[in-house]
């Protein structure tokens, strides 16, 4: 089997990996300019990393997710957005959750606690895209299918 058919047989998720670390480095970079404006070792500061670093790589994450991993044709992009940035309110909230619990009050490493997450966060992710967002309906299949 070639690579470009074993890229082809697994493209979503293959797809999904390269843009996931591409959106990972939106987040990381975004992640560390914030933590030399705010205090990771309090509540607040920490709220403000997690929020402005999460604004920049959940926006990143849809554009590159509709268009290149799930291949959405949907005419409804609105709905989309939404229940986009609804399934990632929720691991948004295991983000903060888990950080806070480490990093402030276990005082673990910020960076090693941020690569806990973010494996974490990718998985859950993943699947609420592909189960609860881009929905793959009859037509969205046989269109993806005719590039293939």
């Amino acid at each position: 089997m070639s690579l470009k058919s074993l890229f082809n047989k697994n493209r979503e998720v293959a797809m999904y990996l390269i843009m996931g670390v591409l959106c990972t480095l939106v987040n990381f970079i975004v992640t560390h300019i914030c933590m030399l404006f705010f205090d990771s070792n309090n509540a607040g500061g920490m709220f403000a990393i997690v929020f402005i670093s999460w604004i920049a790589s959940v926006a990143f994450a849809f554009v590159t997710n509709r268009k290149f991993v799930f291949q959405s044709k949907s005419k409804n992009v609105g709905k989309e957005a939404f229940s986009f940035f609804l399934a990632r309110l929720g691991t948004l909230g295991m983000d903060y959750g888990i950080r806070f619990l480490l990093v402030t009050l276990a005082h673990w490493n910020h960076t090693l606690v941020w690569v806990i997450v973010q494996i974490v966060v990718v998985i859950c992710n993943y699947v609420f895209s592909k189960k609860f967002v881009f929905k793959k309906t009859k037509d969205n299949i046989d269109d993806i299918n005719k590039k293939y």
